[in-house]
């Protein structure tokens, strides 16, 4: 029974990781299209920053699944290297 809850936590936490790069496919895609539009055509992307926004919090949230279930964190070393060596500790 574990096994089984097991494959279905991976295979939610891939169709999560999935969804996760879309996202940042479409962010990318928005991105683009907008400063293109808002340079060369005059033209901005209404609503981009919105749509932007929303695929930062899909990415956030469902990459945060994935990192869950394989039990890793995600941590910030830059504040820690700023440190003494002896605080590093």
């Amino acid at each position: 029974m574990l096994r089984k809850l097991e494959k279905l936590n991976e295979k939610i936490g891939a169709w999560a990781d999935a969804v996760a790069i879309v996202a940042v496919m479409f962010m990318i895609v928005v991105t683009c299209v907008d400063v293109l539009g808002a340079k060369l055509l005059r033209q901005p992307v209404p609503g981009s920053l919105d749509m932007v926004m929303l695929a930062q919090l899909l990415v956030i949230t469902f990459a945060c699944a994935r990192t869950f279930l394989r039990d890793r964190h995600v941590s910030v070393e830059f504040v820690v290297l700023l440190l003494p060596r002896r605080a590093q500790h």
